[in-house]
């Protein structure tokens, strides 16, 4: 029968706890002993607990990890708040910034991450902009080695009329 045997168990550990609370009972010197042992203890827990915030920090375990905005990232807000769309941009007013930076940045040019993080515009948004027709008529593109570099063409003037595409 397993609760005859489970009761007897039980029995025998309650006899045993209180031989050993008439035991500190009567021998002082046990007490102060079972003392000194639970503070050793508790100042190696805390030892311990320690030395786990100090691996923690190491390896970077349990802390949320910052997450790299990307080039054309509003601030980040708090969380829970609505997230807000950023305004778009019409072409007139994108194709006047871009020439407008170009036009600064000399026969050189600007990369076209460069001149993203210049105008406020995303990165992937300009580079697939460049490509298309109505850009074609007023930049150059040079490629050297990864980087893509945009000059205005020859003769493409800042006041000509960027939203025309006029020469």
């Amino acid at each position: 029968m397993a609760t005859e045997g489970t009761f007897t168990e039980l029995r025998q550990k309650k006899a045993d706890e209180l031989r050993e609370m008439l035991r500190l009972i009567e021998d002082p010197d046990a007490l102060k002993n079972l003392k000194a042992e639970e503070a050793t203890i508790k100042a190696r827990l805390i030892e311990v607990q320690r030395q786990i915030l100090t691996y923690q920090k190491i390896l970077d375990i349990g802390q949320p990890k910052p997450v790299a905005a990307p080039h054309s990232a509003a601030p980040a807000s708090a969380p829970g708040a609505a997230k807000t769309k950023k305004p778009r941009v019409n072409r007139e007013e994108l194709n006047a910034r871009i020439v407008t930076a170009l036009g600064t940045a000399g026969s050189q040019g600007l990369s076209v991450k460069d001149l993203a993080d210049k105008i406020g515009y995303g990165y992937q948004s300009l580079n697939t902009y460049r490509k298309t027709p109505e850009m074609q008529k007023m930049l150059e593109s040079t490629k050297d080695g990864t980087s893509i570099y945009l000059t205005l063409k020859p003769g493409f003037k800042e006041d000509s009329g960027a939203k025309r595409g006029n020469k």
